[in-house]
């Protein structure tokens, strides 16, 4: 079986990935992805790094981005470079012949979906957050099968053909015998603070943590995933200049990369005793397997509140915190910590009744091995 996958989200494209190579060898995968994820600021994605390190083939495919509030350009130019885009993928099509077209949802999959279906190929996609994304409803019109993370996702779909599967995650996040990163180049002896602003980074959450800094390499190990950098803010470099600011005792408890591998992050989540963090779906579940009481600070204005939802699902049950963006300041966020820190074990112990499963990519599987026999 051959398989052509898309990810708009990343993370769960890479864990179905990591499933095929280890038990299903016969097949094969590639994957068509983006080289940057903000192309007017030449913001570099992980896409095509994370592909390659696991020697699959990546090919590039550009497409317009599906945006709520469209401007007049776009509006103008959005028809012309969908058709374009759409040649581009039936190129890639007929040239890569796959069995199936898996989709992780994102704008990159519109033309790829049209594509897949010009040339009677099967299609598959996967949603991740409660709330569907405007590019999945569109897929899920033509795709075969569609699985979802959440029953309350259900509602988005088609029931005759919608499974509800759960959210993949990495195998190796699973691993509890993992090694301590070298960039991470001390003896840990102050308990770690996880902070991430997920893989393209916040501005804002980068700029509370730089004006934060004093205040919690007092008490922690900070380990802050700052997102990757752009030609107009190279946040990582803007806080290692913050960082020799602070006195020599505290540098050595601060601790900054743009985006950490699985095997990295394996590592920081078996080590992490609270965290910082935006809400995307798989973060949150990621998060909460690993039962790392959290501040969440949702992306706001993301589609449906897809952000807010994810972490109120957890807030609601008492197993994590969050702040709101529009609250977000160093006072506030030092003053949540606080709150997290006194009632992390309540937290803790309410993690550890949420049930997520971590076979879902198993299912995943299974239901393309039944749409490829079908």
């Amino acid at each position: 079986m051959k398989i052509l996958i898309s990810g708009g989200h990343l993370t769960p494209a890479l864990a179905l990935i990591d499933f095929i190579k280890k038990n299903h060898k016969k097949d094969e995968v590639v994957f068509v992805g983006r080289i940057y994820s903000q192309s007017d600021l030449k913001q570099l994605a992980q896409e095509k790094n994370e592909v390659e390190k696991r020697q699959i083939k990546f090919v590039h495919l550009n497409a317009p981005k599906t945006v709520k509030r469209k401007s007049l350009q776009h509006k103008i130019l959005f028809p012309f470079l969908l058709t374009r885009s759409i040649g581009s993928a039936l190129t890639i099509f007929k040239k890569e012949k796959p069995d199936i077209f898996v989709s992780f949802g994102g704008y990159l999959a519109i033309p790829l979906t049209i594509a897949a279906k010009l040339t009677r190929i099967k299609i598959f996609t996967h949603e991740q957050t409660h709330a569907a994304g405007i590019a999945n409803q569109f897929i899920a019109k033509f795709a075969d099968e569609v699985a979802i993370s959440y029953p309350s996702s259900k509602k988005y779909f088609p029931r005759t053909k919608t499974h509800l599967t759960g959210n993949p995650i990495r195998s190796t996040l699973l691993n509890t015998n993992t090694t301590q990163p070298k960039w991470i180049s001390q003896k840990v002896f102050k308990p770690i603070l996880l902070i991430t602003g997920g893989s393209q980074g916040s501005k804002i959450i980068n700029q509370v943590i730089k004006s934060s800094l004093l205040e919690l390499t007092k008490e922690w190990t900070v380990i802050h995933l700052c997102g990757s950098s752009n030609i107009k803010s190279d946040y990582k470099q803007q806080l290692e200049q913050a960082k020799k600011e602070l006195p020599s005792e505290q540098q050595q408890h601060y601790f900054i990369k743009e985006w950490a591998s699985d095997i990295e992050m394996s590592w920081i989540y078996n080590h992490t005793q609270l965290a910082i963090s935006r809400a995307g779906a798989n973060t949150v579940m990621e998060l909460t397997v690993k039962n790392i009481p959290t501040i969440f600070i949702p992306l706001p204005n993301s589609h449906h509140d897809e952000q807010l939802k994810n972490a109120q699902e957890l807030s609601n049950q008492k197993a994590a915190l969050i702040l709101r963006q529009e609250q977000l300041t160093s006072k506030a966020l030092i003053s949540k910590l606080n709150q997290l820190k006194k009632d992390h074990l309540e937290i803790l112990k309410n993690l550890k009744l949420i049930n997520r499963t971590t076979t879902a990519v198993d299912k995943i599987y299974q239901l393309l091995l039944d749409l490829h026999a079908a």
